[in-house]
Protein backbone atom coordinates (compact mmCIF):
# COMPACT_ATOMS: atom_id res chain seq x y z
CA UNK A 1 0.00 0.00 0.00
CA UNK A 2 1.51 3.83 -0.89
CA UNK A 3 1.76 6.05 1.55
CA UNK A 4 -1.32 7.81 1.82
CA UNK A 5 -1.45 11.79 0.48
CA UNK A 6 -4.50 13.64 2.76
CA UNK A 7 -3.73 16.65 0.23
CA UNK A 8 -7.58 17.44 -1.49
CA UNK A 9 -6.20 19.17 -4.15
CA UNK A 10 -5.37 17.43 -7.06
CA UNK A 11 -2.92 19.81 -8.96
CA UNK A 12 -0.87 19.47 -5.89
CA UNK A 13 -0.46 16.20 -6.00
CA UNK A 14 0.56 16.21 -9.44
CA UNK A 15 3.16 19.06 -8.79
CA UNK A 16 4.46 16.53 -5.92
CA UNK A 17 5.62 14.28 -8.49
CA UNK A 18 7.08 17.25 -10.74
CA UNK A 19 4.42 18.31 -13.35
CA UNK A 20 2.96 21.76 -13.92
CA UNK A 21 -0.14 22.50 -13.19
CA UNK A 22 -2.89 23.31 -15.56
CA UNK A 23 -4.11 26.35 -15.41
CA UNK A 24 -7.63 27.35 -15.33
CA UNK A 25 -7.85 30.71 -16.87
CA UNK A 26 -5.74 29.65 -20.38
CA UNK A 27 -8.75 28.71 -22.48
CA UNK A 28 -10.93 32.06 -21.29
CA UNK A 29 -8.05 34.09 -22.42
CA UNK A 30 -7.10 32.41 -25.39
CA UNK A 31 -11.23 32.57 -26.44
CA UNK A 32 -11.09 36.41 -25.59
CA UNK A 33 -8.39 37.09 -27.85
CA UNK A 34 -9.97 35.24 -30.94
CA UNK A 35 -12.47 36.87 -30.50
CA UNK A 36 -10.23 40.56 -30.74
CA UNK A 37 -8.68 39.39 -33.52
CA UNK A 38 -12.54 38.03 -35.56
CA UNK A 39 -13.57 41.92 -34.22
CA UNK A 40 -10.12 43.23 -36.62
CA UNK A 41 -10.20 40.94 -39.26
CA UNK A 42 -14.00 42.59 -39.75
CA UNK A 43 -12.62 45.84 -39.35
CA UNK A 44 -9.68 45.07 -41.80
CA UNK A 45 -12.75 43.86 -44.16
CA UNK A 46 -14.82 46.87 -43.24
CA UNK A 47 -11.71 48.99 -44.80
CA UNK A 48 -10.82 47.04 -47.63
CA UNK A 49 -14.97 47.28 -48.71
CA UNK A 50 -14.43 51.06 -48.26
CA UNK A 51 -11.46 51.48 -50.65
CA UNK A 52 -12.80 49.24 -52.67
CA UNK A 53 -15.47 51.50 -53.41
CA UNK A 54 -13.00 54.52 -53.31
CA UNK A 55 -11.18 52.80 -56.20
CA UNK A 56 -13.76 52.09 -58.09
CA UNK A 57 -15.02 56.19 -57.82
CA UNK A 58 -11.32 57.21 -58.91
CA UNK A 59 -11.45 54.34 -62.01
CA UNK A 60 -14.62 56.26 -63.75
CA UNK A 61 -13.52 59.79 -63.26
CA UNK A 62 -10.34 58.86 -64.42
CA UNK A 63 -12.60 57.54 -67.66
CA UNK A 64 -14.62 61.03 -67.46
CA UNK A 65 -11.11 62.81 -67.86
CA UNK A 66 -10.09 60.74 -70.86
CA UNK A 67 -13.29 61.27 -72.84
CA UNK A 68 -12.37 64.82 -72.47
CA UNK A 69 -9.08 64.72 -72.88
CA UNK A 70 -10.14 62.94 -76.30
CA UNK A 71 -12.78 65.38 -77.36
CA UNK A 72 -9.95 67.96 -77.15
CA UNK A 73 -7.42 66.60 -79.00
CA UNK A 74 -10.53 65.75 -81.60
CA UNK A 75 -11.29 69.83 -81.55
CA UNK A 76 -7.06 70.97 -81.61
CA UNK A 77 -6.54 68.53 -85.10
CA UNK A 78 -10.17 70.23 -86.77
CA UNK A 79 -8.42 73.80 -86.06
CA UNK A 80 -5.20 72.76 -87.18
CA UNK A 81 -6.62 71.53 -90.00
CA UNK A 82 -8.65 74.70 -90.89
CA UNK A 83 -5.72 76.59 -90.49
CA UNK A 84 -3.31 74.26 -92.55
CA UNK A 85 -6.22 74.82 -95.45
CA UNK A 86 -6.31 78.49 -95.04
CA UNK A 87 -2.61 78.88 -95.27
CA UNK A 88 -2.42 77.20 -98.04
CA UNK A 89 -5.35 79.15 -100.06
CA UNK A 90 -3.55 81.90 -98.91
CA UNK A 91 -0.90 81.24 -100.63
CA UNK A 92 -2.22 80.75 -103.69
CA UNK A 93 -4.43 83.80 -103.59
CA UNK A 94 -0.92 85.54 -103.36
CA UNK A 95 0.68 83.70 -106.54
CA UNK A 96 -2.76 84.28 -108.69
CA UNK A 97 -2.60 88.33 -107.33
CA UNK A 98 1.13 88.57 -108.47
CA UNK A 99 -0.04 86.67 -111.93
CA UNK A 100 -2.88 88.89 -112.25
CA UNK A 101 -0.87 92.30 -111.82
CA UNK A 102 1.87 90.82 -113.99
CA UNK A 103 -1.08 90.47 -116.79
CA UNK A 104 -2.19 93.70 -116.09
CA UNK A 105 0.85 95.20 -116.50
CA UNK A 106 1.53 93.25 -120.27
CA UNK A 107 -1.38 94.54 -121.24
CA UNK A 108 -1.40 97.92 -120.28
CA UNK A 109 2.41 97.55 -121.95
CA UNK A 110 0.92 96.09 -124.98
CA UNK A 111 -1.66 98.89 -125.50
CA UNK A 112 1.42 101.56 -125.23
CA UNK A 113 2.99 99.44 -127.79
CA UNK A 114 -0.37 99.73 -130.30
CA UNK A 115 -0.83 102.99 -130.06
CA UNK A 116 2.71 104.42 -131.11
CA UNK A 117 3.04 101.87 -133.35
CA UNK A 118 -0.75 102.88 -134.83
CA UNK A 119 0.74 106.52 -134.81
CA UNK A 120 4.10 105.48 -136.87
CA UNK A 121 1.87 103.68 -139.14
CA UNK A 122 -0.29 106.66 -139.83
CA UNK A 123 3.43 109.10 -140.30
CA UNK A 124 4.77 106.28 -142.75
CA UNK A 125 2.05 105.14 -145.20
CA UNK A 126 4.27 103.99 -147.89
CA UNK A 127 6.83 102.28 -145.34
CA UNK A 128 5.63 97.93 -146.47
CA UNK A 129 8.07 97.06 -143.26
CA UNK A 130 6.38 98.72 -140.60
CA UNK A 131 2.43 97.86 -142.01
CA UNK A 132 3.90 94.36 -142.00
CA UNK A 133 5.15 94.48 -138.41
CA UNK A 134 2.24 96.10 -136.91
CA UNK A 135 -0.33 94.49 -139.24
CA UNK A 136 -4.15 94.42 -137.41
CA UNK A 137 -4.19 90.34 -137.54
CA UNK A 138 -0.87 90.08 -135.37
CA UNK A 139 -2.40 92.88 -133.33
CA UNK A 140 -5.80 91.32 -132.82
CA UNK A 141 -3.72 88.00 -131.79
CA UNK A 142 -1.77 89.14 -128.80
CA UNK A 143 -4.90 91.19 -127.92
CA UNK A 144 -7.08 87.93 -127.83
CA UNK A 145 -4.46 85.71 -126.06
CA UNK A 146 -3.92 88.27 -123.42
CA UNK A 147 -7.69 88.59 -123.46
CA UNK A 148 -7.93 85.09 -122.72
CA UNK A 149 -4.98 84.57 -119.92
CA UNK A 150 -6.34 87.64 -118.15
CA UNK A 151 -10.09 86.12 -117.61
CA UNK A 152 -8.26 82.07 -116.73
CA UNK A 153 -6.57 84.41 -114.02
CA UNK A 154 -9.49 85.91 -113.31
CA UNK A 155 -11.73 82.95 -112.66
CA UNK A 156 -8.94 81.28 -110.81
CA UNK A 157 -8.97 84.41 -108.27
CA UNK A 158 -12.52 84.18 -108.22
CA UNK A 159 -12.37 80.25 -107.27
CA UNK A 160 -10.46 81.02 -104.35
CA UNK A 161 -12.48 83.86 -103.05
CA UNK A 162 -15.25 81.11 -103.10
CA UNK A 163 -12.45 78.66 -101.24
CA UNK A 164 -12.05 82.03 -98.85
CA UNK A 165 -15.45 82.34 -98.00
CA UNK A 166 -16.07 78.81 -96.77
CA UNK A 167 -12.77 79.38 -94.18
CA UNK A 168 -13.96 82.81 -93.36
CA UNK A 169 -15.95 85.05 -95.15
CA UNK A 170 -14.46 87.12 -97.90
CA UNK A 171 -15.50 89.98 -100.88
CA UNK A 172 -15.83 89.48 -104.45
CA UNK A 173 -14.22 93.29 -104.68
CA UNK A 174 -10.43 93.48 -105.36
CA UNK A 175 -10.53 96.43 -102.68
CA UNK A 176 -11.84 94.20 -100.03
CA UNK A 177 -9.18 91.70 -100.56
CA UNK A 178 -6.51 92.94 -97.52
CA UNK A 179 -9.35 93.36 -95.69
CA UNK A 180 -10.68 90.14 -95.58
CA UNK A 181 -6.89 88.93 -95.61
CA UNK A 182 -6.81 90.61 -91.92
CA UNK A 183 -9.85 89.59 -90.97
CA UNK A 184 -8.60 85.45 -91.93
CA UNK A 185 -5.41 86.01 -90.16
CA UNK A 186 -7.48 87.08 -86.86
CA UNK A 187 -9.43 84.28 -87.37
CA UNK A 188 -6.48 81.90 -87.17
CA UNK A 189 -4.39 83.46 -84.70
CA UNK A 190 -7.89 82.82 -82.75
CA UNK A 191 -7.92 79.44 -83.83
CA UNK A 192 -4.08 79.44 -82.59
CA UNK A 193 -4.57 80.74 -79.55
CA UNK A 194 -8.02 78.01 -78.81
CA UNK A 195 -5.73 75.76 -79.87
CA UNK A 196 -2.84 76.44 -77.37
CA UNK A 197 -5.88 77.05 -74.86
CA UNK A 198 -6.89 73.43 -75.44
CA UNK A 199 -3.35 72.36 -74.96
CA UNK A 200 -2.97 73.67 -72.29
CA UNK A 201 -5.96 72.21 -70.87
CA UNK A 202 -5.28 69.05 -72.19
CA UNK A 203 -2.03 68.98 -70.27
CA UNK A 204 -4.16 69.79 -67.09
CA UNK A 205 -6.24 66.91 -68.02
CA UNK A 206 -2.87 64.71 -68.22
CA UNK A 207 -1.50 65.85 -65.08
CA UNK A 208 -4.93 64.81 -63.52
CA UNK A 209 -4.97 61.74 -64.83
CA UNK A 210 -1.47 60.89 -63.29
CA UNK A 211 -2.48 62.00 -60.16
CA UNK A 212 -5.41 59.89 -60.60
CA UNK A 213 -3.01 56.55 -61.44
CA UNK A 214 -0.93 57.64 -58.68
CA UNK A 215 -3.60 57.20 -56.50
CA UNK A 216 -4.95 54.06 -57.48
CA UNK A 217 -1.68 52.09 -57.40
CA UNK A 218 -1.28 53.98 -54.23
CA UNK A 219 -4.39 52.42 -53.28
CA UNK A 220 -4.11 48.89 -54.87
CA UNK A 221 -0.63 48.77 -53.00
CA UNK A 222 -2.97 49.53 -49.90
CA UNK A 223 -5.23 46.97 -50.77
CA UNK A 224 -2.64 44.41 -51.10
CA UNK A 225 -1.12 45.06 -47.66
CA UNK A 226 -4.63 44.87 -46.24
CA UNK A 227 -5.05 41.57 -48.02
CA UNK A 228 -1.97 40.69 -46.91
CA UNK A 229 -2.68 41.48 -42.94
CA UNK A 230 -5.87 39.43 -43.70
CA UNK A 231 -4.29 36.47 -44.87
CA UNK A 232 -1.96 36.72 -41.72
CA UNK A 233 -4.97 37.25 -39.32
CA UNK A 234 -6.46 33.75 -41.04
CA UNK A 235 -3.52 32.03 -40.09
CA UNK A 236 -2.97 33.66 -36.30
CA UNK A 237 -6.81 32.80 -36.32
CA UNK A 238 -6.46 29.04 -37.70
CA UNK A 239 -3.52 28.50 -35.43
CA UNK A 240 -5.46 29.82 -32.52
CA UNK A 241 -8.58 27.56 -33.06
CA UNK A 242 -6.18 24.34 -33.84
CA UNK A 243 -4.58 25.43 -30.23
CA UNK A 244 -8.45 25.70 -28.81
CA UNK A 245 -8.90 22.22 -29.89
CA UNK A 246 -5.62 20.94 -28.61
CA UNK A 247 -6.89 22.67 -25.13
CA UNK A 248 -10.18 20.76 -25.39
CA UNK A 249 -8.96 17.71 -25.96
CA UNK A 250 -6.19 17.81 -23.37
CA UNK A 251 -9.06 18.89 -20.84
CA UNK A 252 -11.10 15.64 -22.28
CA UNK A 253 -8.23 13.39 -21.70
CA UNK A 254 -7.64 14.95 -17.74
CA UNK A 255 -11.15 14.72 -16.78
CA UNK A 256 -11.25 10.95 -17.97
CA UNK A 257 -8.14 10.38 -15.99
CA UNK A 258 -9.80 11.55 -13.30
CA UNK A 259 -12.62 9.67 -13.86
CA UNK A 260 -10.30 6.81 -14.03
CA UNK A 261 -8.28 7.59 -11.03
CA UNK A 262 -11.63 7.96 -8.94
CA UNK A 263 -12.67 4.51 -9.66
CA UNK A 264 -8.76 3.06 -8.84
CA UNK A 265 -9.48 5.28 -5.51
CA UNK A 266 -12.65 3.54 -4.91
CA UNK A 267 -11.30 -0.16 -5.73
CA UNK A 268 -8.22 0.91 -3.22
CA UNK A 269 -10.22 2.67 -0.40
CA UNK A 270 -12.78 -0.61 -0.54
CA UNK A 271 -9.14 -3.18 -0.41
CA UNK A 272 -7.63 -1.12 2.22
CA UNK A 273 -11.12 -1.14 4.60
CA UNK A 274 -11.23 -4.99 3.74
CA UNK A 275 -7.70 -5.48 4.92
CA UNK A 276 -7.51 -3.40 7.88
CA UNK A 277 -10.95 -3.23 8.81
CA UNK A 278 -10.69 0.60 9.09
CA UNK A 279 -12.25 3.14 6.41
CA UNK A 280 -9.30 4.72 4.24
CA UNK A 281 -9.52 8.79 3.51
CA UNK A 282 -11.56 9.49 0.56
CA UNK A 283 -8.69 11.11 -1.96
CA UNK A 284 -6.22 7.71 -2.61
CA UNK A 285 -5.16 7.89 -5.77
CA UNK A 286 -3.20 4.69 -6.62
CA UNK A 287 0.56 4.87 -7.64
CA UNK A 288 -0.26 3.59 -10.94
CA UNK A 289 -3.29 6.47 -11.37
CA UNK A 290 -0.86 9.00 -10.92
CA UNK A 291 1.51 7.47 -13.41
CA UNK A 292 -1.07 7.25 -16.19
CA UNK A 293 -1.82 10.97 -15.15
CA UNK A 294 1.97 12.36 -15.19
CA UNK A 295 2.26 10.42 -18.67
CA UNK A 296 -0.16 12.39 -20.02
CA UNK A 297 0.65 15.72 -18.78
CA UNK A 298 4.31 15.11 -20.55
CA UNK A 299 3.08 14.33 -23.68
CA UNK A 300 0.34 16.97 -24.19
CA UNK A 301 2.96 19.44 -23.19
Amino acid sequence: IPKMDTTTNLDAKLQVVGETTFRDDELPRRQQQTATQERQMATLKLELGEKELELQSEREAYRALQKNYQAVRNENKDLERRVEEYIQQEVSFQALQMKYDALQAEKMQINKTLSDGDKTRQENNDDDEILEVWSPTETEVKIANLQASLRKAKDEISTLRNLQKQVGGSSTKDTDANVERDELRKQVEEAQKKAADAHRECENLRTQVEAAQKQAADMMRDRASDQAALEDLKQLLSKEHDRKKMFESEIRQYRGLLVSSKCENDDLRKKIQQATGKRPPADIISSEGCKRVCTARNRGS
